[in-house]
């Protein structure tokens, strides 16, 4: 219970992040506009765009982790652990349910990791 309390919260702060922060790459809403609702280009754009935001995620992670006193370290991996579960459980991603193929999947997927890649960010500043 404590740790849905605490992704909600994160949720939450990542939507008001995402008012200030880095969010989209440049070339992803080209790329959706150019999809013309296309599925398959949609979900190409998507899968693009999931790939740019948790490559962010990782960085600003390393970054986060190594300006954490040794003390917290544990804590912030904890946390990130924590954090990839719940995005996975969030969005519906079960082998046996879904492919990562489904722009259902794909599209919360980026979301979320669009949010954590912001909060990471700005936690940095």
């Amino acid at each position: 219970m404590k740790r849905t309390i605490q992704f909600s919260i994160l949720c939450c702060l990542g939507l008001a992040v995402n008012s200030w922060a880095m969010g989209y790459s440049k070339d992803y809403e080209p790329c959706m506009k150019s999809a013309q609702s296309q599925i398959k280009e949609i979900s190409a754009c998507q899968k693009h765009e999931s790939k740019v935001q948790n490559k962010r995620v990782k960085q600003n992670y390393k970054k986060k982790l190594s300006n954490t006193p040794s003390s917290e370290k544990q804590l912030v991996k904890q946390i990130q652990q924590d954090w990839l579960k719940q995005r996975d459980q969030v969005c519906g991603f079960e082998k046996n349910k879904f492919e990562q193929k489904n722009t259902t999947y794909t599209g919360c997927f980026l979301q979320l990791t669009m949010a954590r890649a912001d909060m990471l960010e700005y936690g940095l500043k």
